[in-house]
């Protein structure tokens, strides 16, 4: 009986190892593919002939987040709308990033409370 639990044990301990080498091989995968989004969205946002650029950008923006959440991929996508005349959007993408993990230098996060210190300046212009 031991024999067939210390077996089992083996078995178990070696399909773990395979399914966490698994994942890290589809999480590689997963940020590849959100930097070929991200790349593609900020080459969607130079094409300004195409009437729907800002439809076409925010769906490439949200593939690549959707795919690897970043703090870039999240910041240019703030940054985008942000400057495409959709500040609400902008700014829930902001406060986001404030909580997020991956923005430890303090630059970054400077960077993120001005433009949201911007977009609570443009509300109470346009409010009064």
């Amino acid at each position: 009986m031991t024999d067939s639990r210390d077996a089992l044990t083996e078995q178990l301990i070696a399909a773990s190892y395979n399914k966490q080498t698994e994942l890290v091989i589809i999480q590689e995968q997963l940020r590849n593919n959100a930097n070929e989004y991200f790349v593609y969205a900020q080459t969607l946002a130079l094409n300004y002939s195409d009437t729907n650029r800002v439809i076409h950008v925010c769906e490439a923006y949200e593939q690549s987040i959707k795919s690897y959440a970043s703090f870039d991929n999240l910041f240019a996508y703030g940054e985008f709308l942000h400057r495409n005349d959709h500040p609400d959007e902008a700014a829930l993408i902001y406060q986001c990033l404030l909580s997020f993990d991956q923005i430890n230098p303090s630059n970054r996060k400077a960077a993120v409370l001005r433009l949201l210190m911007a977009i609570q300046t443009l509300r109470r212009s346009t409010e009064s």
